[in-house]
Formats: structure tokens, C-alpha cells, sequence
């Protein structure tokens, strides 16, 4: 059976309790007002995001802008490749023609109202007929139209000549360029037609 303390121990404890509560309660402790003041964000902070959001911002429109200049460079270089190949295929087909029915076929520009500054314009297509009276003009009477093509999009084709002309050998007589918006150049000399770039 436990012993009862005496009472000079029961007085002891006592009073050492007594002195721990008050230097627990003597310290200092954290108000509501500190501890939400402690988390505000200040005025430097606020300073300092806003600014890192305008550096991203400027940075994303930068990006964007030369995104955006780039496909558009992009764009116009297949634009014009297309243009191109659409050239090369209806002199081909000319070339074909003047073979298969050994006469001399005729490829001239189309006159319409989209009239450039530029020498011997072809910007809205070009025609493609069998020259049998051998005028260089199609009449609808004597002449085979081989074909009426248009290009793929709006472009600016020049060419060193006026017409384009394949004897019945399916050759040329000259050698004639056609530029293409100033990027590439497709050149028929005699019985070759080629693509060659601008430099």
C-alpha cells in the first residue's frame, strides 16, 4: 500500500508548479494582429511579381511576333513552289502536245485587270493552243485549244518574252526565264525546262 507524501513535499511540489505557470505566462506570445501582418504580402513583393508578370509578358509576345513572321515566310515559300510546279507542268504538257501532234503550240499570258509593272506580265495565267496558221494568235476557227490555267495563288510571274513557242520537235528556239514573286525562276531552254532559285 502507497505511503502518503509528507506534507513539506506536497508544499515543494506546489510551488514549483506555481513558478513554471508563471514563467510560461511571463513570455511573450505572437498576437492574431502579428501573425496575419506576418503573411501580407508587402508592397515590394507585390512590386517584384508584377514585374516578372511583364517580363513574361513581353517575352511571349516576342516569341509570338517572330513565330508569326516566320510561318508567314514559311506560307509564301510553298506558295510560290506551288506556282511554280503548275508552270512547269503546263509547259511540259505544251511541250507534250507539240510532240504528239507535230505542230507548233503556242503559250501566251492571260490579259486581264490585274496588270503589274513588270515586263511581259503572266501574274493572271496563260493559255495553251495549237498554232496551226502559225499567226501566234488563237482563232477559235483554226486553233486547238490545249488548255487555260490559272495559277494556284495570287503571284507575280514575269517573263523575259512575250510568248512561249514549241516547234513541232517540241523544242524552242530561245531560252526564256520566268520569275516568280522575285524567289524563284523556272527556264525553258529548248528542250529543257528547269526550276532554279533566285538568289
Amino acid at each position: 500500500m502507497a505511503q502518503p507524501l509528507p506534507s513539506f513535499c506536497l508544499a515543494a511540489l506546489t510551488s514549483g508548479d506555481a513558478a513554471l505557470d508563471k514563467q510560461h505566462l511571463g513570455r511573450a506570445q505572437p498576437t492574431a494582429a502579428w501573425q496575419s501582418h506576418s503573411h501580407r504580402p508587402t508592397l515590394h513583393t507585390r512590386g517584384a511579381a508584377l514585374l516578372e508578370w511583364l517580363l513574361a509578358l513581353a517575352l511571349m509576345a516576342t516569341l509570338a511576333a517572330l513565330a508569326g513572321s516566320h510561318l508567314q515566310a514559311m506560307a509564301h515559300a510553298m506558295q510560290t513552289t506551288s506556282v511554280s510546279q503548275t508552270l512547269v507542268r503546263s509547259l511540259r504538257m505544251a511541250q507534250h502536245e507539240a510532240l504528239r501532234r507535230s505542230a507548233d503550240v503556242e503559250v501566251q499570258p492571260l490579259v486581264c485587270a490585274r496588270l503589274l509593272d513588270i515586263d511581259h506580265d503572266w501574274s493572271c495565267g496563260w493559255q495553251i493552243f495549237i498554232d496551226r496558221n502559225g499567226n501566234r494568235a488563237f482563232d477559235a476557227d483554226t486553233d486547238t485549244a490545249v488548255g487555260l490555267i490559272t495559277p494556284p495563288y495570287a503571284s507575280d510571274i514575269s517573263s523575259t518574252r512575250a510568248a512561249l513557242r514549241f516547234g513541232s520537235k517540241g523544242t524552242t528556239s530561245y531560252v526564256q526565264t520566268f520569275q516568280i514573286n522575285q524567289r524563284q525562276a523556272v527556264k525553258v531552254a529548248w528542250a529543257r525546262i528547269q526550276v532554279e532559285r533566285t538568289p
